[in-house]
């Protein structure tokens, strides 16, 4: 092996060193930091509401699909740019293909997952998911990664799939975008609880908009902290609305949905 494969071999070893790709919640540390990888698109450093810690994504679509797990009542873990080892084991599974694995300055590339979910219920297992742009999916080189990733997971008996643009609802993309505003936004639980009660004596015709402003002001809220205050709210399925539709402020309320969550206490969420 050449300089640059030894090269590679001690940037995988001080990674193992490091401790990446172990741990769980916020002790997880990704393979692959933004700053090492090449993305397509942008690359982003997100703090979770699930998690409580930085993520790195690689791209937009994958900031997009983090946003929906993030917003998952059924997610309580994400780990993102998950190491596939050991690499014997992908090996392995392109040998049995047929095919040569991906490499990298002369030796087996680490393949990584782009997201692995943890499910709320144990009895729904780990989801495995890589996050592809749809046109990118012609391209034989990630095909061939693609179907040892999937072979990887199917003998670990994980749930693996692959997300494209095409499987994202606009409308809800849009509406957890505007949400997100005010995810990490803290408000104690008498002013949260009061403007919440007023929220939901609205008239089923008031718009979002007038209801809302309403509301923050029963607690001393400007429009702004009172739009966040809602944000948060639904955010942390506290407050239920439908998701699906395109969420409008001047929308009255019957249109979204708007109701006050079943949970019966504050550690029963998941975001």
């Amino acid at each position: 092996m050449g300089k640059r494969g030894e090269d590679y071999e001690a940037t995988i070893a001080r990674k193992i060193r490091d401790g990446r790709g172990l741990g769980e919640f916020k002790s997880y540390k990704p393979w692959l930091e933004i700053h090492e990888f090449p993305s397509k698109g942008r690359s982003h450093i997100v703090l979770s509401t699930t998690v409580g810690r930085e993520h790195h994504l690689l791209s937009d679509l994958e900031e997009v699909v983090f946003l929906y797990a993030d917003f998952s009542p059924h997610v309580v873990d994400i780990r993102e740019q998950f190491p596939l080892f050991p690499r014997t084991e992908t090996a392995a599974i392109a040998e049995e293909m047929d095919l040569k694995h991906p490499a990298h300055c002369g030796s087996n590339d680490v393949l990584t997952e782009d997201f692995i979910f943890t499910m709320r219920d144990p009895a729904m297992g780990m989801k495995a998911r890589q996050v592809k742009y749809s046109k990118d999916l012609s391209d034989l080189n990630v095909r061939t990664k693609l179907e040892i990733q999937r072979r990887y997971f199917a003998r670990l008996k994980i749930d693996w799939k692959i997300i494209t643009e095409r499987d994202l609802n606009p409308a809800v993309t849009r509406n957890l975008w505007w949400l997100r505003r005010g995810a990490m936004e803290v408000f104690p639980d008498v002013v949260a609880d009061e403007f919440t009660r007023v929220l939901m004596a609205s008239r089923p015709s008031d718009p979002l908009n007038r209801a809302i402003q309403r509301a923050g002001q029963s607690v001393n809220l400007e429009r702004d902290q009172a739009a966040l205050l809602f944000q948060r709210l639904v955010w942390t399925h506290d407050l239920e609305i439908d998701v699906q539709e395109p969420l409008e402020l001047s929308s009255p309320i019957d249109s979204l949905r708007l109701h006050v969550s079943l949970k019966s206490s504050q550690h029963e969420r998941a975001v």
